[in-house]
């Protein structure tokens, strides 16, 4: 049972951070784009809608 909250929490953690540094280079400021240097814009979207998944995800590795 706390092994799942560990889990759950470290997929919490995860798809924030995974959201947050996604949301920031695609729908930030110029600053962020240009500190992110040259990127795949595909890959890029696929790993900030991702982090989505990473936090619906943890909900079901919590209430399991």
């Amino acid at each position: 049972m706390i092994r799942n909250w560990i889990f759950g929490g470290l997929a919490i953690i995860l798809g924030l951070a995974t959201i947050a540094e996604g949301g920031s280079v695609l729908l930030g400021s110029r600053s962020a784009t240009a500190a992110a240097g040259n990127f795949v814009p595909l890959v890029l979207w696929v790993n900030f809608l991702s982090g989505f998944f990473y936090v619906l995800g943890s909900g079901f590795i919590t209430n399991r």
